[in-house]
């Protein structure tokens, strides 16, 4: 499956992965996570993963691959944009 790096925090090895799915948020566990080949995340790649669900919560296991990277400031700016501000919305109620 592909993930973004939504967060991750070189000190305690934890982070958030948003994945292609569109479920739930996937946690990176230091414990638990395996890098495959990686030395580091980092805020904004795109990478392979696998996840499970570990006590009621996602849990990235493997991180297999990086597949490229969004800069973190534009990975911000998405995130944090407002419904508003994304202008008018091109649906169309026909029914």
């Amino acid at each position: 499956m592909l993930g973004l790096v939504l967060w991750f925090d070189d000190k305690t090895g934890s982070g958030l992965v948003w994945c292609e799915d569109q479920g739930p948020l996937a946690c990176i566990r230091p414990k638990e996570t395996v890098l495959e080949g990686i030395d580091r995340l980092e805020q904004g790649q795109l990478i392979r993963c696998t996840v499970a669900t570990r006590d009621e919560h996602r849990t990235v296991m493997i991180v297999a691959g990086i597949e490229g990277g969004i800069p973190p400031e534009d990975l911000r700016d998405i995130l944090t944009q407002k419904r508003g501000s994304l202008g008018k919305s091109p649906l169309t109620v026909v029914a």
